[in-house]
């Protein structure tokens, strides 16, 4: 009984309940082999949680006015998180281009060279799987971005949705115009 009251108090539907357990499912298969995945993983339960467990921005909450700061702090950090977790694939493929061209004093470019055969086999594994959870990581952080946005100060969801979606278009850039040639590279 509770909970439905929190449910409706916070605006939660059946189907958004669906498709947020729709994208915990395809999180929690991708985790199942890369370690970033599986911080994703980890950060959309919390919102799951946070949500459905605490629900700490509905209006008729009954929990005491310390646990509910604690929660929009909770919240805040996950929103930091997954907003920087946006950043990861550019950041990392960009390191890892970089390292090649401290060891083979070129810039990389297709077939040179193997991204492989580097001497950077930890970097690559990080860079080859930050890609699926940097994409994961945009709707996890658009699907908890209403309840950050209600409960923190405008300029704090401000300076979080710039980063954020400054690190979506970085991403895009990268995958799609490919301006250095570095994804084109890696992908070899």
């Amino acid at each position: 009984m509770l909970s439905a009251t929190l449910d409706e108090t916070a605006g939660v539907t059946a189907p958004f309940r669906k498709a947020l357990m729709v994208v915990m499912v395809m999180v929690g298969f991708s985790a199942s082999q890369d370690p970033w995945c599986l911080l994703t993983a980890a950060a959309v339960f919390a919102v799951v949680r946070l949500v459905y467990g605490v629900a700490p921005f509905a209006a008729r909450s009954s929990a005491p006015r310390g646990r509910l700061r604690g929660n929009v702090r909770r919240m805040q950090q996950l929103q930091w998180f997954l907003a920087g977790l946006i950043w990861a694939f550019p950041a990392l493929l960009y390191l890892f281009a970089f390292v090649s061209y401290v060891e083979t004093g070129s810039w990389p470019f297709y077939g040179h060279p193997d991204p492989k055969q580097l001497n950077a086999e930890n970097l690559f594994k990080l860079a080859d799987s930050s890609l699926v959870s940097s994409l994961l990581a945009v709707p996890a952080w658009a699907i908890c971005w209403s309840w950050f946005a209600k409960a923190t100060k405008p300029a704090a969801v401000v300076r979080n949705s710039l980063f954020a979606l400054v690190g979506v278009g970085v991403c895009l850039v990268t995958l799609l115009l490919d301006p250095l040639h570095t994804f084109t590279w890696f992908v070899d």
